[in-house]
């Protein structure tokens, strides 16, 4: 089934201040564009379930929830720390 929206953002700043700055970034890109689904609003799971792409930004720890939460629902995880691809290397498998 085709999805609704290139890609889907579910975070709140929090983290250093890097992350922070990343996670205010991506809020703000996401709330300029038609092709993001904002799940701070509401469910994110389902808002995952109607993206391609789910972004995955670190905060207190490069681990997130949302990224198992995200290949469940088919929405492919976009990592932004090398910390995050070496956390569940046997979910990547050769395709990343």
């Amino acid at each position: 089934a085709a999805r609704r929206y290139l890609w889907a953002y579910a975070a709140m700043p929090h983290g250093s201040e890097n992350a922070k700055n990343l996670r205010l970034a991506l809020q703000r890109a996401c709330a300029a564009s038609n092709d993001c689904a904002d799940g701070r609003r509401g469910d994110a799971a389902r808002h995952q379930r109607n993206a391609t792409f789910c972004v995955e930004p670190p905060g207190l720890t490069p681990g997130r929830a949302s990224i198992v939460t995200a290949l469940l629902a088919g929405c492919i995880p976009v990592l932004f720390a090398p910390e995050q691809d070496r956390l569940w290397p046997l979910h990547w498998g050769g395709w990343r």
